[in-house]
């Protein structure tokens, strides 16, 4: 059986300071993370967690200490909470994010921390396709940059193809 790995790194790390409670908690869950001068480094050893279970209580929390930041990931949240507002034992509930959040969320979150940030104008996250088996499916890799005005990405089968493209190769 092969078994698929993505590490990933966010830079530059992400200032604590331009970031909401919400936020904070939400890309410390999403990414494995270190402090690192006055911000958070956050990188994935194996994946990023695209599905990553949050404690409910600990969701309301960030929410209401976020409220005055701009931030698209609020309304989804505040869904979220009223969603399981009744459940018995809400507050010990974890909230698992696979039905709520799509595989980018972690990168509209990171587009609006630059979107606010007075010091940083944009972030990178870097990923290396690597497999436990020599399968051509399981190597390459990706970049994405992340600024105020886009989200631009680029994996490497892609310039490849793009590549071989504008070059005339045969197949």
């Amino acid at each position: 059986m092969a078994d698929y790995h993505s590490p990933s790194v966010v830079d530059p790390k992400v200032p604590l300071v331009d970031m909401s409670p919400l936020e904070q908690l939400l890309l410390t869950h999403i990414y494995e993370s270190e402090p690192a001068d006055g911000g958070v480094y956050l990188f994935a050893e194996l994946s990023v967690d695209t599905m990553p279970s949050v404690n409910v209580g600990k969701l309301r929390v960030a929410y209401a200490e976020s409220l005055a930041f701009e931030s698209r990931i609020l309304p989804a949240v505040k869904l979220w909470i009223d969603k399981v507002s009744d459940a018995e034992d809400a507050e010990e509930t974890d909230f698992d994010f696979d039905a709520h959040l799509d595989t980018y969320a972690h990168e509209v979150i990171l587009q609006d921390i630059v979107r606010r940030s007075p010091t940083v104008s944009y972030f990178t996250i870097e990923t290396a396709h690597t497999c436990t088996k020599m399968r051509s499916d399981g190597f390459g890799g990706s970049a994405s940059l992340i600024h105020a005005d886009g989200i631009e990405f680029q994996s490497t089968t892609g310039f490849l193809e793009m590549a071989i493209s504008a070059l005339n190769l045969p197949d």
